[in-house]
């Protein structure tokens, strides 16, 4: 509730960041109590306002989510692609790294067989975190 709450008084006074963390920080939320879908719309709209807007930390907290969301979703290979696109891309908070990358990572790493996962790293190595951000976006608007 608290989330939800600084988010809307954040948008209505048009602070971008402050709204963008808000759906960041909800979106976690959701997803630690198995609400994927909820937490897939927010995570989208981090996504959706912080790529435009140029607000690095802001596009790999939303792309971290999302690989969250999909991992959540047994999506394994496509959030282990996603993922390797944020590790492939400079300037990642270490917080971020430490406190969401991570375990996300971990977790799919012992879901995964070990060549399924190389692969999937592999595939998403080449792929710029901005190129990975515009096809999650355009998948969500299908």
């Amino acid at each position: 509730a608290y989330a939800t709450e600084a988010m809307e008084l954040f948008e209505s006074i048009g602070h971008l960041w402050g709204g963008i963390a808000g759906h960041g920080r909800r979106g976690f939320a959701r997803l630690g109590l198995g609400d994927a879908d909820g937490a897939r719309d927010d995570f989208l709209a981090v996504l959706e306002q912080a790529l435009p807007a140029a607000i690095g930390t802001m596009v790999f907290y939303g792309a971290i989510g999302m690989g969250s969301v999909l991992a959540a979703l047994n999506e394994d290979s496509p959030a282990v692609e996603l993922l390797s696109s944020v590790s492939h891309a400079e300037g990642m908070p270490m917080q971020y790294r430490i406190h969401y990358f991570k375990p996300a990572l971990g977790e799919l790493r012992e879901r995964m067989s070990a060549e399924s996962f190389e692969a999937a790293w592999e595939a998403g190595s080449g792929v710029k975190l901005e190129d990975a951000v515009r096809t999650l976006i355009s998948g969500s608007h299908a």
